[in-house]
């Protein structure tokens, strides 16, 4: 399909490797696979539920304890070819001719679909007790290139008329910030793909995945639920 994950599709979150991943906290719950790239050291996982298996590149370590429970056990796996993947989807993402164009969105903001690909360029979201609707229907698609920060606080990400999870591509294409998504209240939806960025999410819940370059730490009852 356009911008094609290919191999990075297959786990809902993807540490495409160097930096570390901290999965934490007894209620925090990943539905799906979870992948921890190539020549990533300092990674622990402790307490959280992971309802998939966990694929660990043979040049990585990683800090188990005793708590953490992988539903479907410990693989070792090379993830070179998921790594080079999703850097290839997010460039493919940032090239694609933009349909829409917003500056810093800091209130609640509709973006209304066109029926098929929605190509949507945003300077930065910074969101605190706000919403994001999503308005189209099962065949819109939406790309949102996100140039500075991502900050997403006691908000939510609403979809209406049959806009699906599954359709919308947060991408990340260059470094920046961390990526920030938090408060119990919280509620967000689709992939963030962030080759050069690291991702933090606590207490809050993602219906989609988190395919990310940086440190990724989930944690203190996050909830990342593959749609």
């Amino acid at each position: 399909g356009l911008c094609d994950l290919g191999q990075a599709r297959n786990y809902t979150v993807l540490a495409l490797g160097g930096s570390p991943i901290k999965i934490s906290s007894s209620n925090t719950k990943i539905t799906g696979n979870v992948a921890i790239g190539p020549n990533a050291s300092g990674s622990v996982l402790l307490k959280a539920t992971i309802t998939g298996a966990l694929y660990v590149d043979p040049t990585t370590t990683v800090n188990y304890h005793d708590d953490i429970q992988i539903q479907g056990g410990v693989v070792s796996k090379n993830l070179v070819q998921a790594n080079l993947d999703a850097r290839a989807a997010s460039a493919c993402a940032a090239a694609l001719p933009v349909t829409q164009t917003f500056g810093n969105i800091t209130t609640s903001k509709t973006f209304v679909g066109n029926g098929g690909l929605n190509v949507i360029s945003v300077s930065s979201i910074g969101l605190v007790k706000q919403t994001i609707t999503f308005q189209g229907s099962a065949s819109d698609v939406f790309v949102i290139n996100v140039a500075g920060g991502f900050s997403f606080s006691s908000s939510q990400m609403i979809l209406s008329g049959g806009v699906r999870a599954e359709n919308i591509l947060w991408n990340f294409p260059g470094p920046g910030s961390t990526i920030n998504i938090f408060k119990a209240i919280t509620l967000a939806q689709g992939t963030f793909l962030a080759p050069q960025r690291s991702y933090i999410q606590d207490l809050s819940q993602l219906n989609g995945k988190v395919i990310v370059g940086g440190e990724i730490r989930i944690h203190s009852g996050a909830f990342v639920n593959c749609p």
